[in-house]
């Protein structure tokens, strides 16, 4: 069960990412904020899902990743602050008022999010999961300018 959950977060992950670069290279950059940390949140979960971890909500699973996976050494610390910050970012994207998101965020997040995904596909290939049963980590957007 456990190999099945963590594959299918993974396709998310995947799928999600894509989703944020369209919405990126499009102009929508509150979106591609959101999906962005959505990418990020589902591979997340597929590295718990390995560790038979499940948490219910985005803080628990956050916390659940920086407590379970980057205290114990298997994921770098790096990337548990930026699923924190990407956290914040979807919070202010998605309920904030007034915020106005910019290319340069939306862009970096972006970049941020495809970085994590590859190294938790390392993690999951490390944890047994086979590397032709996960997608590859797509490409993150670059920035025309």
């Amino acid at each position: 069960m456990k190999g099945k959950l963590a594959r299918d977060q993974w396709w998310n992950a995947t799928e999600t990412l894509k989703e944020a670069s369209l919405l990126a290279t499009g102009g929508q950059y509150k979106g591609a904020i959101s999906r962005a940390f959505f990418a990020m949140e589902h591979a997340a979960r597929a590295a718990l899902a390995a560790k038979d971890q499940e948490p219910k909500t985005h803080r628990g699973m956050v916390q659940a990743f920086n407590n379970q996976l980057v205290r114990s050494g298997e994921m770098d610390r790096d990337r548990g602050e930026s699923l924190e910050d990407a956290h914040q970012a979807r919070n202010a994207a998605d309920y904030g008022s007034f915020y106005r998101a910019t290319a340069d965020e939306a862009y970096q997040l972006c970049g941020e999010a495809a970085a994590f995904l590859i190294e938790t596909r390392k993690y999951l290939v490390n944890k047994g999961l086979s590397a032709a049963d996960l997608p590859e980590v797509p490409e993150a957007p670059a920035r025309n300018e």
